[in-house]
């Protein structure tokens, strides 16, 4: 069960938030293809969603917390190879209710233009990753997220863009592609055993 469940059937886009006040404050922008979690997902709602959102484009707009982040990982983990984006915001504001009630200009427009700014689940990690102070800190998030692993899946133009960005970082081409070896390794050993 979600709040505003009929649109998980409804619409082709997909606004998804975590609680009731958000579901309101959206629709109260005139935007109506939102559903709401009820706190955090519950595996019912994980399938739910596998299973009507299939061919649909999802934004995933969750609280500005931890929890609001598990929950982003935890969605992006069963939704992977699912239209999926992360709406960001700053830190400051908390949720989406918040960011709705203070904007001050065209509450559609800004949802929209949020939208259109989102992020594909890769980038938000390494947004989030990218918080974090020291490089070995870095490495091991990126090692405990699976973000070598998820880019030793990509086609080679996709992983050529982010492992420009983690060049950024101070890692080396050869380094990064190391590790994403060492984690397809582990993927095969694993299936193996």
């Amino acid at each position: 069960t979600f709040y505003n469940q009929i649109d998980l059937y409804r619409y082709r886009d997909l606004l998804i938030v975590e609680g009731e006040n958000d579901v309101l404050s959206v629709m109260g922008a005139d935007i109506n293809n939102v559903i709401g979690l009820i706190g955090q997902p519950a595996e019912y709602q994980v399938n739910a969603l596998k299973s009507a959102c299939k061919g649909k484009q999802l934004y995933l707009w969750l609280d500005n917390d931890e929890g609001g982040k598990g929950f982003i990982r935890k969605i992006c983990d069963a939704l992977q190879g699912y239209n999926v984006r992360i709406i960001t915001y700053t830190e400051e504001i908390k949720d989406p209710d918040e960011y709705v009630r203070k904007y001050k200009g065209d509450r559609k427009k800004e949802i929209k233009r949020l939208q259109a700014e989102s992020l594909d689940y890769i980038s938000w990690e390494l947004a989030e990753i990218d918080r974090i102070e020291g490089l070995e800190k870095r490495l091991k998030a990126l090692k405990d997220r699976g973000i070598f692993r998820a880019l030793g899946e990509m086609i080679e133009s996709e992983k050529l863009v982010y492992i420009e960005k983690l060049k950024a970082w101070g890692l080396t081409e050869k380094a990064i592609i190391e590790e994403i070896d060492l984690s397809l390794s582990w993927d095969l050993l694993e299936e193996i055993t």
